[in-house]
Order: C-alpha cells, then sequence, then structure tokens
C-alpha cells in the first residue's frame, strides 16, 4: 500500500487506527456509504450490529478485490451507528478483516439511518497500486 502513517505530536488516537495517512502514488478508491442490505433490498440481521458489520466488511471486502486491492490498501473509514453502544462490537468485527491499525476513521452517532432495523454503516476510501 503506497501510503506512509502519519502521527501528528498534537493528536493521538482514542482507539486503534492511525491518525492520518499519506498518499504517495496509486489510484484512490471511493465506495459510498455500504449499508447490510442485501441484493433483495432487506436489511441482513435487523438489529444485530455484529452480523450487519460482518456484512459490511465482507462487502467491502469484494468490492475492494474487484478492484484490485484488499482491505490493506483502506486509508480512510467512516462509520455512522444508531448507538454509540454498538461501538465495541463493530470495532471487535472490524479488528477480525483488519489486521494492525485500522485506517483513519471517524466515528459518528446518528439518530437513524436509511432502512429500519439498520444498525451501521460505513464509508471507505482505499489506495490501490
Amino acid at each position: 500500500m503506497p501510503h506512509t502513517t502519519l502521527i501528528p505530536s498534537t493528536a493521538q488516537p482514542v482507539a486503534d487506527y492511525k491518525m492520518a495517512a499519506l498518499c504517495e502514488s496509486g489510484r484512490l478508491l471511493f465506495l459510498p456509504a455500504i449499508a447490510p442490505v442485501n441484493t433483495e433490498g432487506a436489511v441482513v440481521s435487523p438489529g444485530d450490529v455484529r452480523a450487519q458489520t460482518r456484512f459490511i466488511f465482507s462487502a467491502l471486502r469484494e468490492h475492494l478485490a474487484e478492484s484490485g486491492g484488499s482491505l490493506a490498501d483502506l486509508v480512510k473509514l467512516t462509520t455512522w451507528l444508531v448507538s454509540m453502544d454498538d461501538f465495541p462490537t463493530s470495532r471487535q468485527v472490524r479488528d477480525e478483516f483488519i489486521s494492525g491499525p485500522a485506517p483513519p476513521a471517524t466515528l459518528l452517532e446518528i439518530p437513524a439511518l436509511f432502512h429500519p432495523g439498520q444498525r451501521i454503516q460505513i464509508e471507505a476510501v482505499a489506495l490501490i497500486d
């Protein structure tokens, strides 16, 4: 992955993720927010953030592979949760898919997502060499 991790002295991560990634070369791939929704348009495992997070990271892995990349190429994640209480579970699942420090990340709690029963949604940016 052609990028350098930067850790500014004025800011330290509050979790296991990189503070910044300097892209040096490669192709950027922007993945829109992925919802835990199957090909029929139904929410996967309504209310179950663990299953939904696993579905999303599996989808991310597939999208990246189709573009010639992998989860190791992620340089930015944005996660929306309907409850911060779901963060520990979603992080645990994320760590099953991403070895080492996760890419720079933003985590937001919002009152609702598009589909009833949806607990999480994740957007990603990858740098593919």
